[in-house]
């Protein structure tokens, strides 16, 4: 199926376009307390979905759902019609590493929550260094690369 592009160059979602909601993406979210979600929902059918939904397109099929789970399922249980931002991520590793950066954001987040959020994070950036400097090496045959001497 062929990808059509916004005028800013995003790619627009087709209604053919299932999002998939992936579990380890899943399990990387801070929950909503029941009385947040309640709120979501209420606002949701009030307002409707003001803000897209934000979503990766695996080695370009997949649509997998990064960011708006809650919104995602308020949203498909109500019939309230929702967009889908789809953005440029390198691998999944990297994008876990986005949904941790965008759960740090998390008003919602306790302070305990979020400091094991972003020492998970952290953790997440060496193991993604260490692979980005084994790569290189590589490239070198194995030699340090002139930036590492």
């Amino acid at each position: 199926m062929p990808i059509d592009l916004a005028a800013d160059g995003n790619e627009l979602v087709s209604k053919h376009d299932q999002l998939v909601i992936d579990a380890e993406f899943r399990r990387l979210l801070y929950p909503l307390a029941p009385d947040e979600y309640a709120q979501l929902e209420e606002n949701l059918l009030r307002d409707g979905c003001l803000h897209a939904l934000t979503a990766w397109r695996e080695n370009g099929k997949l649509l997998l759902l990064l960011d708006g789970h809650n919104r995602h399922a308020i949203c498909t249980k109500h019939g309230i019609p929702f967009k889908v931002d789809t953005i440029e991520i390198e691998s999944r590793a990297w994008a876990i590493v986005w949904i941790r950066r965008n759960q740090l954001g998390r008003r919602n987040m306790p302070d305990d929550a979020r400091a094991i959020a972003a020492a998970l994070l952290l953790d997440d950036l060496k193991k993604l260094a260490l692979t980005e400097r084994g790569k290189e090496a590589r490239k070198h045959g194995g030699k340090a690369t002139p930036e590492q001497q």
